[in-house]
């Protein structure tokens, strides 16, 4: 974990009730549709005076690498998640599966060596 601010009252601490601008970065081990992965989470606190936290954005990846999620917010509060899953074939071929919040796909096919 690693928290940065900008320290606005120049007290030499950050102060997360107070006026200070801050952010935190923070990984963990999560489990995201049934994969094993490591979650970045990117925190701010936008709001002067009040010590909620925001989570702005997260990068997930599988432990395998075959899948990663890239997931924002709305001010709403709805996730859009960008997902993108490899397949490896029996041939050493990959197709690349990318799913867009909208509902969208892009499908690339590589053969064995061009990716």
């Amino acid at each position: 974990m690693r928290t940065t601010a900008v320290d606005v009252n120049r007290n030499g601490k950050i102060d997360y009730d107070g006026d200070d601008r801050i952010s935190r970065s923070v990984r963990e081990y999560i489990v995201r549709d049934g994969k094993n992965a490591v979650r970045a989470r990117h925190l701010v606190w936008p709001e002067f005076d009040n010590g909620r936290s925001t989570v702005m954005s997260e990068q997930i990846v599988s432990v395998d690498g075959l899948e990663r999620w890239n997931v924002r917010w709305t001010g709403e509060g709805n996730e859009l998640v960008t997902h993108k899953r490899i397949e490896i074939l029996a041939d050493g071929s990959q197709v690349h599966t990318t799913s867009l919040p909208d509902g969208t796909r892009q499908v690339s096919e590589y053969e064995k060596g061009d990716y």
